[in-house]
């Protein structure tokens, strides 16, 4: 963070010596001149990036595709981005510039021809790929670049006391060509990428960057559209009075841009909980220095403008001063926009952005004829209030983050005491009993899961709801998951009755029962049960989120082991690729942009045992989107014992033949390592087991491998 936050001020520090320098070369005339014929090509390649950026930073910290597909792919679309920009820029130019003379329109036009070094620069796509990898000294040093190489070419300018708008231009251009080769040069020394096009992650790439894109292109537009709008109405000497407020004004963003920064790279290797932690520390550290920030220079302003920018720029203080109190929510919001996208909801800041540039239009409608400059400063800053107080309430209702909590709390995370739920839920058996009586009158009605969901999003305690099973036990869960939906309705999983009645008859009191792939915790409540209280259930669930809920469901109950690990064939870690909406984990596949990707522990199920002391179990319970083959080759140890336990599995073949096995392979397996000593079957809808067609699909295809020790289990329920 400090050196980001040193970075940052060097930034600044370079802005305001640009912003000086091309007051004093150009006079108000020139910077205004200026102003105009950058501002909308400008405009025109933010509104390209497709928020490519952020969604670069995104895909190299998931890890979601190898670098070189990642900057193969952002080059291509780098270059039609590029091509788009100037094609348009060649019609929108020539008419905002209509009332500028016909040397500002040239420059404006060749500025435009130049604008594919703002997409391939080093400061730019490469920048984000080193970002998204925590390397931030390096990302520090390639941003800096631009301003350094332009900021050196208006010292020159100033020196040799070189007054045309045309070397000020071509100073700008040149710094873009020298930050490029020289960024290129350190991106490639850090991380040698070489061409490798694959589809899937262009495709990736420019699905998570087109949700972005809305929020991003609306803050960008937001923070400049008065000067766009100003550049078409008002003398360019009003207009570069505004362009020195807004300069100076802005400059107290620098440390919350780079708080900003940290959050972003950081937050898309955290788990959700974690991440909203650490944006609302990052909100409060911010907002404590704004306000100082802000406080100083509307003091020292008019003194400040006069000393920098000349006593020509004295009008501009009025406007900066206004301007500041707008700066507070900007920064603010930039620090929680970051942390929106690090929380993969980058429509957020689209949401709160769009009402802001509302505001805006509409307010320089109404203040900008009579006020003038003044009049857009009070617009603007109303605007930007109003996106601030837009994301905190987002924030409240779809993060569960609230205000209290960003601004005094010792978390961001509304979460419950672990064995406890939230109060809400007490009261909000009355729409679980609706739910169930309704569904049991006439079915489950189309739509109802949507208006569940929807619950869940807008008050977050649902999704730390306490749901009552059919046993009468109690869970913790999360309304906004499918999985959940039922039981809410049913208080249990319908189409899993079947293997709970199996795994019940095998289960005894005393028994260790080992629940491969948990969840919530439907069958570690069931079980619990069965075991007694001589009994144990270790439930094993890599999933944070389900972990936090199992916790709060048992983590005051002394018969439960809640381990936070994955099991598989052999010790070490794994990436956990967990969809934004769905039900399915999983493990040992290649990440995708639809999926959060946690680091995760992996153990075998022999070595844990014998690390815990633990007797071999009764019952295995394994469901973990077809790696149960793999769970099984970490429990070999298990299978050689005398008495081996009942296995329950889930066997679907297109999930399966991810990892190339097949349930002939799978059953070959548990009878050489057993000795012969098991029989399959699988579980039909009545909860009888039958011994052919085992790969005959059922509800989820579930079986079952019974010891020749418990072949009690067969009387009376072995099917035709």
């Amino acid at each position: 963070m400090g050196l980001t936050v040193l970075a940052q001020l060097s930034l600044l520090a370079l802005g305001a010596l640009t912003g000086v320098l091309s007051a004093r070369v150009l006079g108000p005339q020139g910077r205004g001149e200026l102003a105009a014929l950058t501002l909308w090509p400008l405009a025109l390649i933010s509104l390209a990036t497709l928020g490519m950026n952020q969604s670069i930073v995104f895909h190299s910290g998931r890890n979601l595709y190898s670098l070189s597909e990642i900057w193969t792919s952002s080059a291509v679309i780098g270059l039609g981005q590029s091509l788009a920009v100037i094609l348009v820029g060649l019609l929108v130019l020539p008419l905002a510039l209509r009332n500028y003379s016909p040397s500002v329109k040239h420059l404006g036009l060749l500025f435009l021809v130049i604008m594919p070094l703002l997409l391939f620069q080093g400061s730019s796509y490469p920048a984000n790929i080193v970002q998204g990898k925590l390397d931030l000294d390096s990302f520090n040093l390639i941003r800096l670049l631009p301003g350094l190489a332009y900021a050196l070419g208006l010292t020159a300018l100033w020196w040799l006391k070189i007054s045309s708008i045309s070397y000020v231009v071509a100073s700008q251009i040149l710094g873009l060509a020298v930050a490029t080769v020289f960024g290129y040069w350190i991106f490639l020394r850090k991380f040698p990428v070489g061409l490798a096009w694959h589809s899937g992650a262009g495709a990736s790439l420019l699905r998570f960057g087109w949700q972005n894109q809305a929020g991003q292109v609306s803050s960008y537009v937001n923070q400049r559209l008065d000067q766009l709008i100003l550049s078409l109405f008002i003398a360019p000497r009003q207009l570069g009075l505004y362009a020195v407020a807004v300069t100076v004004s802005s400059a107290v963003c620098f440390i919350p841009q780079a708080i900003g920064v940290v959050t972003l790279a950081q937050g898309v290797n955290l788990t959700p909980e974690l991440a909203k932690t650490m944006i609302s520390k990052s909100f409060r550290r911010s907002l404590k220095y704004l306000l100082l920030a802000c406080a100083v220079l509307f003091t020292v302003a008019p003194w400040l403008i006069t000393l920098a920018f000349g006593s020509r720029f004295s009008d501009a203080t009025l406007p900066c001063r206004i301007l500041l109190c707008g700066m507070v929510g900007v920064g603010a919001a930039q620090v929680l926009y970051d942390g929106a996208r690090a929380l993969g909801q980058p429509l957020l800041v689209f949401y709160a952005e769009g009402l802001s540039m509302v505001v805006t239009v509409v307010g320089l409608c109404l203040l900008l004829p009579r006020y003038g400059i003044v009049g857009a400063a009070i617009t603007s800053t109303v605007a930007y209030c109003s996106a601030l107080g837009v994301t905190l309430a987002l924030y409240r209702f779809r993060l569960g983050v609230g205000l209290l909590n960003l601004a005094g709390g010792a978390s961001g995370v509304q979460a419950e005491p672990i064995g406890t739920a939230a109060a809400l839920t007490r009261k909000a058996k009355l729409l679980e009993g609706a739910c169930r009586r309704w569904a049991a009158f006439a079915g489950t009605p189309r739509g109802l899961f949507r208006v569940v969901r929807a619950c869940a999003a807008l008050n977050p305690r649902f999704r730390r709801y306490q749901a009552t099973l059919v046993d009468g036990s109690e869970i913790c869960v999360d309304l906004k998951e499918s999985m959940c939906f039922p039981i809410l309705l049913h208080g249990c999983i319908p189409h899993e009755v079947s293997e709970a009645q199996v795994l019940e008859r095998s289960t005894r009191e005393g028994d260790v029962f080992v629940d491969v792939g948990a969840n919530v915790g439907f069958y570690t409540a069931l079980a619990r049960r069965w075991v007694g209280l001589s009994g144990t259930v270790v439930a094993f669930e890599p999933n944070p989120n389900c972990v936090q809920l199992l916790r709060q469901s048992f983590g005051t109950d002394p018969n439960v082991l809640i381990i936070p690990s994955a099991l598989g064939k052999e010790k070490g870690t794994g990436q956990l690729c967990v969809p934004y909406h769905g039900d399915r984990a999983t493990l040992g596949k290649r990440p995708s942009k639809s999926a959060r990707v946690y680091e995760v522990a992996v153990d075998t199920l022999d070595d844990f045992l014998r690390q815990r002391h633990l007797p071999s179990p009764s019952v295995v319970k394994i469901d973990c989107e077809g790696m149960e083959y793999l769970v099984l080759q970490g429990m070999e140890g298990v299978l050689k014992t005398p008495r081996p336990p009942v296995i329950a599995f889930e066997y679907i073949e297109p999930l399966t033949q991810d990892f190339t096995v097949s349930l002939p392979e799978i059953i070959e397996f548990v009878q050489e390592k057993s000795g012969g000593a098991y029989q399959f079957f699988r579980i039909d809808y009545a909860g009888k087991l039958r011994d052919h067609d085992l790969h005959v699909a059922t509800a989820q295809n579930d079986l079952v491998a019974v010891p020749s020790w418990r072949q009690d289990l067969l009387v009376g329920v072995v099917g035709g």
